[in-house]
């Protein structure tokens, strides 16, 4: 699977550094190829369709090998074109240095922003090197603030396609008017709110911590600001499935509602439960 890397050494995951560094890595033992030309590689992408995975704090190599490894799988097993091919050309997962203890959660969110810059860099690079590349991202937990600091800073003209969070650890109010992520959506076509009331780390620790309920526990604060005011968003509730923080990664329904909105040609609920 290929990987960008945000983290010095290719692995820590407390350290930017200098530059970021494009290698193939065998999920079976995380053993990493040599680095890649990065230019090389995102021409071959010239109309196909290319996921980025962005992984949430606390996250060791190994906890990063598994998280990847269960999307990919179910992407692959589940995520096809009605035809039965596959939807994605390629998944590649970014790494970024989101701390490795549960308690360094404030310093993730500073690193997280920090980020957010470097993972903007790669978005603008490919939609301006790959002719007619199509761009999706799939994140979770405290990914969710990574994207959403880089869709706000997006160059004017670059846009995602689809941009899917689960378990956003970002305030519930976070993209109303005048608050800090307001209008970041608008750089995907669309853009999906994932979540569970049955998530404990966002029902218990995200509010003791922030004394705020999380995007990715209730969805966004006000659905009637949602459907007035943001047409592009889609809040998919999981709390028949999802009572783990980490469950949406190995959630085959999740995927199954990926595929079906993917290929979907008529527009469909923007409020739905799984």
């Amino acid at each position: 699977m290929l990987f960008i890397s945000t983290r010095k050494n290719f692995w820590d995951s407390k350290s930017i550094p200098d530059y970021d560094e494009m290698k193939e890595v065998n999920l079976s033992d995380m053993t990493t190829g040599p680095g890649l030309d990065a230019d090389w590689r995102i021409r071959g992408w010239e109309n196909k369709r290319i996921l980025i995975l962005v992984h949430g704090y606390n996250n060791t190599a190994k906890n990063v090998q598994e998280a990847y490894c269960d999307i990919y799988n179910n992407c692959r097993d589940i995520v096809l074109k009605n035809d039965g091919t596959q939807i994605y050309d390629e998944i590649v997962g970014y790494v970024w240095p989101g701390e490795d203890n549960f308690l360094e959660f404030d310093k993730a969110v500073n690193l997280a922003e920090k980020s957010a810059e470097r993972l903007r860099f790669w978005i603008e690079k490919i939609k301006s090197t790959a002719n007619n590349v199509t761009l999706d991202v799939f994140t979770h937990s405290l990914g969710g603030r990574v994207i959403l600091s880089t869709l706000k800073n997006l160059a004017h003209e670059t846009q995602i396609d689809h941009v899917f969070t689960t378990a956003a650890a970002v305030n519930s109010d976070s993209m109303e008017t005048n608050l800090e992520f307001f209008g970041a959506n608008l750089k995907s076509k669309i853009f999906y709110v994932f979540h569970s009331i049955y998530d404990p780390v966002l029902r218990f620790a995200y509010q003791i911590d922030k004394g705020y309920h999380a995007l990715g526990l209730t969805g966004p604060k006000d659905p009637a600001f949602v459907i007035g005011n943001q047409p592009n968003v889609k809040v998919v509730n999981c709390k028949n499935y999802i009572t783990t923080h980490g469950g949406y990664k190995s959630c085959k329904p999740v995927f199954e509602y990926i595929r079906d909105e993917i290929n979907s040609s008529y527009a469909k609920p923007r409020y739905v439960t799984l």
